[in-house]
């Protein structure tokens, strides 16, 4: 109970005095708190969906809050449509995978663009190398090949530089790539606020973030992670009773999780009771009036 007694020690409208406002109740929070245990559709891992939830009639607000966040860290990162572009040639994966290795994916790679005459290492830093007898160019690539390269849209199209020892043109590419998905993932939520990130190119993208996931846990690890003091207040008509949840990579892309994600969410109702002034009482002295 929340007294506004000191807050308006007295009242002047149309230039009359009114008495002072005593224990007048702004805010009341019910007792009302529940837990729901929600998990992902088949179809779709790393999205919630939930329509079913009642919500309390008398609640003027809500306190929403996840309390944990579980998935297994099997994440798809190549697709059979993912492709890269050489010289206005496209070269499509064809197959599938998982949780690559640098190595591995240099390998991959340099069978899937085997008819471009142009083969993958992995230098002493872990990072890739395009080489060829012959100067080339990669016009484009999809997201996921862009990722596991370590090599932002923004820089395409690349140019190979020759090497007058060798006689042999090459692209070193300047970052690691992300061979388990992004360092940090994004649990999105229509209950979440409005965040701003920057693209690789400068602009800003929008999302509604509810929490942040550091992946800092191995592959093929249960992902348990815990929400803490991660809240956020909202009006019930604002959602319209659905409730989402989904997790992205951070570059706000839905994370493709071969398994599904477990989210325990902890609703609080909050009643905003009526703020009534009683102004039956005029303590204007009569030579005022």
């Amino acid at each position: 109970m929340t007294s506004v007694g000191s807050l308006i020690p007295r009242a002047n409208l149309l230039g009359r005095n009114f008495p002072r406002l005593e224990g007048v109740n702004l805010i009341e929070t019910t007792n009302s708190t529940r837990n729901y245990h929600l998990r992902s559709d088949p179809d779709n891992n790393s999205k919630i969906v939930v329509t079913n939830i009642c919500i309390d009639q008398q609640a003027t607000q809500l306190e929403v809050s996840v309390i944990s966040v579980n998935f297994q860290n099997v994440i798809r990162t190549l697709k059979k449509d993912d492709f890269i572009k050489i010289y206005n040639t496209y070269y499509y994966a064809k197959v599938e995978r998982k949780n690559q290795f640098p190595q591995g994916w240099a390998a991959l790679l340099s069978d899937i663009i085997l008819n471009g005459n142009v083969i993958v290492t992995v230098n002493d830093l872990g990072l890739l190398v395009f080489s060829s007898p012959n100067p080339f160019r990669i016009d484009e690539m999809s997201y996921n090949i862009a990722l596991l390269c370590g090599i932002y849209p923004d820089e395409l199209p690349i140019i190979s530089t020759v090497d007058y020892v060798t006689q042999r043109h090459y692209y070193y590419c300047k970052r690691y790539g992300n061979y388990n998905s992004t360092p940090i993932f994004y649990l999105t939520s229509n209950m979440g606020k409005n965040n701003f990130l920057q693209s690789s190119n400068g602009t800003l993208i929008g999302k509604n973030i509810f929490m942040k996931i550091n992946n800092s846990i191995s592959a093929n690890i249960p992902v348990v992670y815990s929400g803490g003091d991660q809240k956020s207040i909202i009006f019930p008509n604002d959602i319209g009773g659905t409730f989402e949840f989904e997790i992205c990579d951070s570059n706000l892309r839905p994370l493709d999780i071969l398994d599904r994600i477990y989210i325990t969410m902890r609703l609080k109702f909050i009643k905003i009771a009526p703020l009534i002034l009683d102004f039956s009482t005029d303590t204007t002295p009569e030579n005022e009036k």
